[in-house]
């Protein structure tokens, strides 16, 4: 996904950012949110569809000396098996039978659950931001803890993954999305009254966490 001197520029971004701003960044960058076994299942079900009508065709119109073509059935087996098998091992072909529901879940849950994981909220003002993009959905998503979400209206984060969306479509170079990110954090930190003091200590890892 990215490669060992794009993950160390991000890191760069991330120490920038909290050089003079009460933020801890957390990036995160995952292959995918969810395994989706629902697709896999409705590919399934579709393959035994197709295999019971083909092989309905075959027995009701059988060959011009009455005799059912037990080859053609076997055949279509074969074939119906082998283009479920690719439909479901080929990401982009499996993807047509996912939900909209069922990506939303899966990313919705997968940030959550890496927000525990990773321990964001373990900062002394609760200042922790995740940030979340998922590569197989195309999702960008933002979890900020107390500390931040009572000065920064949740409309603000809506517009900053707005923006770092837009960035990545023009782009296509992750790290020219984070630093979009960085420049706007930066922007809400000064605004909002989120400026480093003396007191504040790095206390969360600055490195981009891979989820392969």
């Amino acid at each position: 996904m990215v490669t060992k001197e794009q993950a160390e520029q991000i890191k760069d971004y991330v120490k920038q950012l909290e050089s003079h701003s009460k933020i801890e960044l957390v990036p995160i960058l995952s292959a995918r949110s969810g395994n989706y076994h629902e697709a896999s299942y409705k590919i399934i079900i579709l393959s035994l569809v197709a295999f019971i009508l083909t092989s309905t065709y075959f027995i009701l119109f059988p060959s011009w000396d009455g005799e059912i073509n037990h080859s053609a059935i076997m055949m279509s087996l074969a074939i119906i098996f082998f283009i479920g098998t690719m439909i479901n091992f080929i990401a982009p072909l499996k993807k047509i039978f996912i939900s909209s529901a069922a990506i939303e879940e899966a990313c919705s849950t997968h940030l959550n659950e890496n927000f525990i994981q990773h321990e964001v909220f373990n900062t002394i003002d609760r200042t922790g931001i995740l940030l979340q993009i998922s590569y197989y959905e195309h999702d960008i998503r933002l979890l900020a803890d107390s500390g931040i979400n009572k000065v920064v209206d949740n409309e603000i984060w809506n517009e900053l993954i707005k923006d770092i969306s837009k960035s990545y479509k023009e782009h296509r170079n992750p790290v020219k999305g984070f630093k979009t990110v960085i420049e706007k954090l930066e922007q809400i930190s000064k605004k909002h009254g989120l400026d480093k003091d003396h007191t504040d200590t790095n206390e969360l890892d600055d490195k981009l966490i891979i989820k392969e």
